[in-house]
């Protein structure tokens, strides 16, 4: 059961790559407000065939040009109503300016702890004690699906493993996806490489919903309970 719901590792990954076709959309997130797109708060959903097993919460907290993010995910598996697995995660991202400043991330895989600390120090990053170098004034993008920036860049950092991952992604054009309260329309990307999983974007840039296989072939999906409420307020 627990080689088949490492499944929930690839739940917080995000993954990039180049989007040459995409870079009007890069250009106008680069210069948003991650509390304008979503408020205070990213919420979704979390199912497996169909069936919620889990939630995924991401809040905001702007203090002038810094932010605060915490991303909180849970999930529990039952069989004939009793629990059989949990795992839980939480992170805590400092950003100035738009830059990746601190990150602590705290997991529990029923029971089997992790932490990973990561600090910037001017252009390079420490993670867990080890300098992870960069090109001059270089960001690097926690696997937090919230900043569509990321489909700018040419690695991200793994919060589950604390290691720097490389992938491809292609966009697949738009598509009409289901939220809480309606349809709307999302530009879909595909990623390849270290990671296959499937990202869904509206119009503004603002992440709206993910999709990918489990170890054991099931259906992984996250299902937005927010975005019909950000869309209304933002679009009236």
């Amino acid at each position: 059961m627990l080689n088949i719901l490492k499944l929930t590792s690839v739940l917080m990954l995000t993954v990039i790559g180049s989007l040459n076709s995409d870079k009007a959309l890069g250009d106008m997130i680069s210069k948003s407000d991650p509390t304008f797109l979503y408020g205070d708060k990213l919420e979704f959903s979390v199912l497996r065939n169909g069936a919620v097993v889990g939630n995924h919460l991401v809040t905001f907290k702007k203090r002038n040009r810094d932010l605060e993010v915490t991303s909180k995910f849970n999930l529990k598996l039952s069989l004939l109503g009793i629990p059989i697995y949990k795992y839980q995660y939480d992170s805590v991202g400092y950003w100035s300016d738009g830059m990746l400043m601190s990150l602590n991330v705290d997991v529990n895989d029923d029971g089997i702890k992790k932490r990973n600390v990561v600090i910037r120090e001017k252009e390079s990053f420490w993670v867990n004690g080890i300098k992870i170098d960069g090109p001059e004034n270089s960001n690097l993008f926690p696997t937090n699906h919230w900043n569509a920036d990321v489909l700018q860049q040419g690695r991200v950092l793994n919060t589950i493993t604390g290691k720097v991952n490389l992938t491809n992604i292609q966009n697949e054009g738009q598509e009409v996806i289901a939220i809480r309260g309606g349809d709307i329309e999302a530009s879909k990307y595909s990623y390849s490489g270290d990671l296959n999983v499937t990202a869904w974007y509206d119009r503004e840039g603002r992440w709206v919903k993910l999709k990918f296989k489990g170890e054991d072939n099931s259906d992984i999906e996250y299902f937005c309970l927010t975005c019909n409420t950000i869309a209304g307020r933002l679009d009236d």
